[in-house]
């Protein structure tokens, strides 16, 4: 259960917290400073500052950005709400968000030297132990965006910032190698609620230019590059013209949204003659663990006949400014992937076998088999293949038989055939997160720990006595697993963990050196020829004294087996 801990180099002020009395009167607060807090049921929390007329005073709330999830919590998310008002009670300013982030920012410019309070709340007055908060205040650089919104790598890149109290417009951007989104070192101040992402990439770059409305004023775009834009004012459309042959393939792509811009990205391409070919306003992106929102937009092109086809970008909510940047990538398509494991943080006791769950987040049409392989000296990974057009596979993860006692990296990594050439990937530490009761996220972790647990006793790890396990529809597949000889093989059951559809266990037969469990398909259900991996736990028991009618059998896990492929019979 990660949370975060934020360092700041402001001075701190705190409100008493929950077991604590509240004080009689507002506190009065110094500029600059970060002001913590917590919210509990009906609670407002105040603040009194003295302010100069003509002062710009900004107000960072930090409250869903610190805890962005909540795993079924009543009653809900905190959703911060701030006011500002003067000595007579009169609201000047007031923000419950910021452009599409849940926490608050205000910017504020003081016409009158005077008194002013600060307040936060809940918006419907909710409160809970964790609906706590930290409010950056003072006179601060705070920016709210930037453009362009990357640069070629390898480059040297000129910015321009906006934002208020800024001590400059522009910044040059010493763009590193590679493809990718860092976060801007020189525009990080610390008070934002979102940290300055900028791309980098490695094809042609270019900069939109206006008038560039229509079709006749269209700008024309290269293959492969990428155009750097922004939806100037609400309604505007930027059209490209790109000139085509028939049959091959095309990846229009926006980058908006997941590089912090405010531009909910739709994305059309027409004909010569206006015909509309193909559109897309929102489209998922597994990796983007943190949105809620997928505002970026997407179109697999294949052009139907040589010619110039037009690609027209707006805003959905027909809204535009300056925080309306976007990147558009206009390029062949490139077939990969990139991997997520779950959990990030993962403990077993020595030589014990724990799943994990790996995702593949498959780019450009890339359909084939990834073979996964554990790099970290005495862990072993079982079923570690996610196969041709799936997107994930729980596979078991088995610990050294010693025991270090401290966290140890971990490195998973994924392998793949690309047109006739081996592509790697390291798979990326995340957790599964659940937003809204339904809706599963897959966050980013900063990197990928087992801890090997020093206060468990070692265990023997199981084994299999095959591999592959075949089940044909409506009939069993077994698997051996060998047991040591002394033990009571009669009381050995087997669980299977969170089943594929249609696969039962069927049995479990003790033999002389172990036990073998048989897996049924059920053919209204299964999908023949589906392929994966069983994940089974063993348990094992010991009988109820004898004439003791009211207790049950105790039962205990002798631990989960390696992870067992399986394949389904085809029809």
């Amino acid at each position: 259960n990660p949370l975060a801990l934020l360092i700041g180099d402001l001075p701190e002020a705190c409100e008493p917290g929950s077991t604590e009395a509240p004080p009689a009167t507002p506190p009065k607060i110094q500029f600059p400073v970060i002001l913590n807090g917590q919210i509990l049921p009906g609670q407002t929390d105040r603040y009194v500052f003295h302010a100069v007329s003509g002062e710009h005073l900004v107000f960072v709330a930090q409250a869903r950005d610190l805890i962005p999830y909540l795993a079924d919590a009543v009653p809900g998310w905190f959703e911060p709400v701030m006011t500002i008002q003067d000595s007579a009670g009169t609201p000047l300013a007031s923000a419950q968000s910021f452009r599409f982030a849940q926490d608050p920012v205000l910017a504020f410019e003081v016409k009158e030297t005077g008194d002013y309070t600060l307040q936060i709340r809940d918006a419907i007055y909710r409160g809970r132990e964790d609906f706590v908060y930290r409010i950056t205040a003072g006179k601060i650089p705070f920016v709210t965006g930037i453009y362009p919104l990357g640069g070629l790598s390898g480059s040297e890149a000129k910015v321009e910032v906006f934002g208020w109290n800024l001590p400059r417009r522009f910044v040059s951007i010493a763009v590193p190698a590679g493809e990718g989104v860092q976060t801007l070192p020189s525009l990080r101040n610390g008070f934002a609620t979102m940290d300055v992402s900028f791309a980098r990439g490695e094809i042609a770059e270019s900069l939109a230019v206006e008038p560039d409305n229509d079709p006749s004023h269209a700008i024309p775009a290269t293959v492969p590059s990428t155009i750097n834009g922004r939806i100037d004012q609400p309604g505007d459309v930027d059209v490209f013209a790109i000139k085509c042959a028939k049959g091959s393939p095309l990846v229009l792509e926006v980058f908006a949204r997941r590089l912090n811009s405010s531009l909910d990205s739709l994305l059309r391409i027409t004909d010569s003659k206006g015909t509309q070919l193909g559109t897309n306003d929102d489209l998922e992106d597994k990796e983007s663990g943190l949105l809620t929102h997928h505002a970026d937009s997407r179109i697999d092109f294949t052009p139907p006949a040589d010619g110039v086809y037009f690609v027209h970008l707006s805003d959905a909510q027909r809204q535009g400014g300056p925080g309306y940047g976007y990147r558009l990538r206009c390029d062949r398509p490139h077939p990969g992937f990139s991997l997520r494991v779950v959990p990030s943080a993962i403990s077993g006791a020595p030589g014990a076998t724990v799943p994990v769950t790996i995702y593949a987040m498959r780019k450009d049409g890339f359909t084939g088999e990834i073979n996964l392989a554990a790099d970290s000296e005495g862990f072993r990974i079982s079923g570690g293949r996610i196969p041709a057009g799936s997107n994930s596979v729980v596979a078991t993860l088995t610990f050294p038989d010693a025991a270090k006692g401290t966290p140890v990296p971990l490195k998973i990594t994924g392998t793949a055939d690309i047109a006739g050439s081996k592509v790697s990937r390291n798979a990326e530490a995340a957790d599964d997160m659940l937003q809204a009761f339904i809706y599963h996220h897959l966050v980013p972790a900063p990197e990928l720990l087992a801890y090997p647990l020093p206060d468990r006793p070692p265990r023997k790890s199981l084994q299999l006595a095959e591999g592959t396990v075949r089940i044909p529809l409506d009939a069993t597949g077994t698997a051996s697993v060998p047991l040591p000889k002394n033990f009571d093989k009669n009381r050995v059951r087997a669980e299977l963990k969170n089943p594929p559809e249609g696969i039962s266990i069927d049995r479990v037969l003790p033999g002389q050196d172990g036990v073998e469990i048989a897996f049924r398909a059920d053919p209204k259900k299964a999908k023949p020829g589906s392929q994966g991996n069983l994940i089974v736990e063993l348990t094992t028991g010991k009988a109820a004294a004898a004439g003791d009618k009211n207790q049950a059998e105790k039962r205990w896990s002798i631990g989960f087996l390696p992870a067992i492929p399986y394949e389904l019979a085809q029809q």
